[in-house]
C-alpha cells in the first residue's frame, strides 16, 4: 500500500525469494485502499482493507486468482455500528482458525479523546461478520504511559499452545511527537481455573465471544439442517460402481450410493482421466425438472472435467432413475406427497 502526493492510496505487488530483498512495487492495483490484510486460501487470494475514498471509513472485502486483478465485494464487510466506534475503523487483521475467519480491528474510542482501541468480529465466509459485544477487546492503559492513548495496527497469530498472540502499535498522551512511540505484545490465553488472567480483563471478552460464537454458529447449522430436511442419522453409502467411459481425457464413472436411510442415489461422475494430485470437488444440484443426464449437466460436467475438477451430477428426488418411469423433467417431487418424504 503507498500513498502518493495527492494523497491517494494504492495497493501494489511486490516480490521476494527471501522474504529481505523485494522487487519494485507494481504500478497501482485498486485505489483507495488503506492498510490491507491479505491470506491465500485454496487457489484464492482473499484481501481485507479499509476503503479510504469517502468518509466515514469501512472495511472491505475483495478476491482475486493472481493477487493483482481484485474483484471488490459490492458491499463493505464492516462499518461503525457500535457504540464505541467513531470516524474510522482501520488496521484489519484477519486469521483463520477451525474454519472461522477472526479479525481484529481498530476505531476511534467515541468516549475518550484522541484515543483508539481493538475491537473484535469473527465470520463464517469472510463477508458477514459478528462484532464482539464487549468490544473493544484491547484498550489504552491510562497506567501505562507508553501506550495511554493508542493500541492498533496491529499482527496477530495463535501459537502451538491455542493461545493468540498479538504485537501493536502505542502512543503516549498528546502531543503525539510520535507517530507509534512504542511496540508492545499482550497474549490470550484459555483461562485455568483459580488462575489470574495474564492480560487486561477486557482481552479474556475475547474468547467468551468465541464459546458464544461457536454454540450459535452449532445452532444454526441444527435449525438449517431442520429447514432443509437432512436427516441426523447418517447411513454408510453403500457405494456401487457401474461402469465406466472414458473420453477425450475424462472419464465419466457411473455411481449408486446410500444418501439417507432406504433412498438409493445414481449419480455420475465427471473427472480428468490424468488428475493432478488432489483436485477440487463439486456437487451438481439441480432446480425444478433437472437430473443428470440432461444435455446442459452433461456439457458442464465435462467442462469442469476439463479443468481439473472432479464432479458429482445426481438424480434429485422424483427425477430419471428416481421416478417410476425413469421419466426427465417431471418435476415430480413438486406434489406434497413426494416432497414430504424429504422433511
Amino acid at each position: 500500500m503507498l500513498q502518493d502526493k495527492t494523497g491517494l492510496h494504492t495497493l501494489h505487488q511486490a516480490t521476494s525469494d527471501d522474504g529481505i530483498s523485494w522487487s519494485k512495487p507494481s504500478e497501482p492495483l485498486l485505489e483507495h485502499v488503506y492498510a490491507p490484510a491479505i491470506i491465500r486460501e485454496s487457489r484464492q487470494y482473499l484481501m481485507w482493507y479499509v476503503d479510504v475514498k469517502k468518509s466515514p471509513w469501512v472495511i472491505r472485502h475483495a478476491t482475486s486468482d493472481d493477487g493483482r486483478r481484485w474483484r471488490v465485494s459490492p458491499d463493505p464487510c464492516l462499518i461503525i455500528d457500535q457504540a464505541w466506534e467513531h470516524t474510522r475503523l482501520f488496521y484489519p487483521t484477519v486469521v483463520k482458525i477451525d474454519g472461522v475467519y477472526m479479525m481484529w480491528y481498530g476505531s476511534y474510542w467515541k468516549d475518550r479523546g484522541n484515543t483508539t482501541a481493538t475491537g473484535f468480529a469473527v465470520s463464517l465466509n469472510g463477508l458477514k461478520w459478528y462484532k464482539h459485544p464487549h468490544n473493544p477487546v484491547l484498550r489504552p492503559a491510562p497506567n501505562r504511559k507508553w501506550e495511554s492513548h493508542y493500541v492498533s495496527s496491529q499482527s496477530v497469530m495463535q501459537l502451538p499452545d491455542g493461545s493468540f498472540r498479538i504485537w501493536y502499535a502505542s502512543r503516549k498522551k498528546p502531543p503525539f511527537v510520535n507517530k507509534y512511540f512504542a511496540l508492545n505484545t499482550a497474549v490470550w490465553r484459555p483461562s485455568e481455573r483459580g488462575a489470574t488472567p495474564k492480560t487486561e480483563a477486557s482481552v479474556s471478552a475475547t474468547e467468551a465471544g468465541l464459546r458464544e460464537f461457536r454454540h450459535w454458529r452449532r445452532q444454526q447449522q441444527h435449525r438449517l439442517r431442520q429447514m432443509l430436511g437432512i436427516p441426523d442419522k447418517r447411513v454408510p453409502l453403500a457405494v456401487e460402481r457401474r461402469g465406466q467411459v472414458e473420453w477425450n481425457g475424462i472419464v465419466i464413472e457411473k455411481w449408486v450410493f446410500t444418501s439417507e436411510p432406504g433412498s438409493r442415489l445414481p449419480a455420475v461422475l465427471y473427472r480428468p482421466q490424468e488428475p493432478r494430485d488432489k483436485m477440487p470437488a463439486i456437487v451438481l444440484t439441480f432446480g425444478h425438472g433437472g437430473s443428470k443426464s440432461q444435455w446442459q449437466y452433461n456439457y458442464g460436467g465435462l467442462v469442469y472435467a476439463k479443468l481439473g475438477l472432479a464432479c458429482l451430477a445426481i438424480d434429485p428426488l422424483g427425477e430419471e432413475e428416481r421416478h417410476q418411469q425413469g421419466h426427465l423433467g417431471t418435476r415430480a417431487h413438486d406434489p406434497k406427497s413426494v416432497s414430504g418424504r424429504s422433511d
